[in-house]
């Protein structure tokens, strides 16, 4: 069965009120930004409101995705190793992809880290 996603939300990863109020919302995915619109200064809070989200607050059955930071940024990998692959997300968002490599190099690294589990 296909599952539909008629409306995503944004929320920054930064903000905890932001996300209690994403998982409340009747919406079919939110997603979590780590990148644009969240501070540089802030990014390592972002991942600790996003981890902490994902333990203690109910999605229902909406889709979990955390937009992670470009590849070419030195927040990519913690982006990476602290939220994604400890947190339970259905999608992960990779922007500003220039080419097929991105994606691949993405998958190798999501497919290392759930193979460390």
């Amino acid at each position: 069965m296909i599952k539909l996603r008629r409306t995503v939300l944004l929320s920054r990863g930064n903000n905890m009120n932001m996300i209690k109020k994403a998982a409340r919302l009747d919406v079919d995915a939110v997603v979590l930004d780590l990148e644009d619109g969240v501070p540089p200064q802030e990014k390592q809070k972002a991942r600790e409101n996003i981890c902490e989200a994902f333990k203690t607050l109910d999605f229902g059955r909406k889709e979990r995705i955390v937009r992670v930071n470009d590849l070419s940024s030195k927040y990519f990998l913690d982006d990476f190793t602290r939220v994604v692959a400890t947190s339970p997300v259905d999608c992960i968002m990779i922007p500003k992809v220039s080419s097929a490599k991105d994606v691949e190099f993405a998958d190798r690294l999501l497919n290392s880290l759930e193979n460390e589990k």
